[in-house]
């Protein structure tokens, strides 16, 4: 224990000294994990925007392999899934207009990638990406592009029921709803 505090001592110490020399350091480091975010990984990106659509967590092994598989058959089979009513994903069960309806999404969060309209909004600041998230027709409405942005790396802080409360109650927000004016606002105020 004693050792983790002297490394966490020295780094503290690296930091002082580093903003003392250059006052610019901490807009500068910023700037680094905006550009270094999981954003310019395609695969990644799409895998993410599949786990947020169908509420799966990617932090389980299983289920990353789960939405890998899913993505590559999405993409690869459109013509042939048009056939079929209803297919079993290891475990997630879509229906035929479920996936049409990802497909279809996959399309969109492509073009964004491949534009980097994504990429421009999160430079500016992650709540313009949310913005941009909510403003397309890709299912990653309220809470849904928060969750996004956060498995991509993005700075972002999901909002919650006790962390707008608290907020609140600070006097920090004017509402606690789970709303998107709220959500901005909570956004704003954690930047």
């Amino acid at each position: 224990m004693d050792k983790d505090l002297e490394i966490i001592d020295c780094v503290e110490k690296l930091r002082s000294h580093l903003l003392g020399l250059n006052p610019d350091f901490g807009r500068k480091r910023e700037e680094l994990l905006v550009n270094w975010l999981r954003i310019n990984q395609t695969e990644f990106v799409l895998e993410a925007y599949l786990a947020v659509c169908l509420k799966k967590d990617m932090r389980s092994a299983s289920v990353r392999r789960t939405i890998h598989s899913l993505l590559k058959d999405l993409k690869s089979s459109v013509e042939a899934s048009r056939k079929e009513d209803f297919r079993d994903f290891g475990g997630i069960g879509l229906a035929k207009k479920e996936r049409e309806k990802l497909q279809s999404g996959l399309q969109k969060m492509e073009s964004l990638l491949e534009e980097g309209a994504l990429k421009k909004a999160l430079e500016t600041g992650a709540q313009n990406a949310v913005n941009l998230l909510w403003s397309k027709p890709l299912g990653l409405s309220g809470l849904r592009a928060y969750r996004f942005l956060h498995l991509t790396g993005a700075p972002v802080v999901i909002p919650g029921s006790a962390k707008l409360m608290a907020l609140y109650r600070l006097g920090w927000l004017r509402s606690h709803k789970a709303v998107k004016e709220t959500f901005r606002a909570f956004q704003i105020v954690c930047e």
